[in-house]
């Protein structure tokens, strides 16, 4: 690569890290607290027929992010329709995805909000990165009582922070 081309290719790396961060500055700008926010995703992931739904405060581990969303769906096809929903129903309230990945496999989807992260499985990809144990140090967030029941009922393997455990 000569000197012209490295160059450019600096200036074009440099200018993608200004935009994401731009966009990352952007995203704070919203109606909801990085808490509410992951309690909304986590209702419209329940609502969406979404298992083990797995709302963590990470605030007090990383300096990354404040909330953490970790859910399942059956296929591909349904954690491709929940991440949907997440974005839809997120925007209103001022939240836009800053950064979208594996929407194409439907495998593993990761919706990163800046101050939270939605983290949609398909189940064997969940069951082999087993994000839970990572961030089992974080705070299961509580939902309202009525979440709460139907993610009882959702829920297809133990929780590693108590509480909406399979019964």
């Amino acid at each position: 690569m000569s000197k012209t081309e490295e160059t450019a290719a600096d200036r074009k790396a440099t200018a993608g890290r200004i935009d994401y961060m731009t966009k990352k500055r952007e995203a704070l700008v919203s109606d909801l607290t990085s808490e509410a926010a992951v309690k909304l995703a986590a209702e419209v992931v329940l609502g969406q027929k979404g298992l083990d739904v797995c709302p963590i405060n990470v605030k007090h581990l990383t300096d990354i992010t404040e909330g953490i969303l970790i859910a399942s769906g059956t296929s591909q096809k349904h954690v491709q329709g929940m991440a949907d929903k997440v974005m839809m129903e997120l925007k209103p309230h001022g939240e836009e995805a800053i950064s979208v990945s594996g929407y194409e496999s439907g495998d593993w989807i990761l919706l990163d909000y800046g101050n939270f992260i939605v983290h949609l499985f398909h189940i064997p990809i969940r069951d082999f990165y087993n994000l839970e144990e990572l961030w089992k140090n974080g705070t299961f967030l509580k939902l309202p009582e009525e979440l709460e029941q139907i993610l009882k009922r959702q829920r297809t393997r133990s929780n590693p922070f108590g509480g909406g455990s399979a019964e």
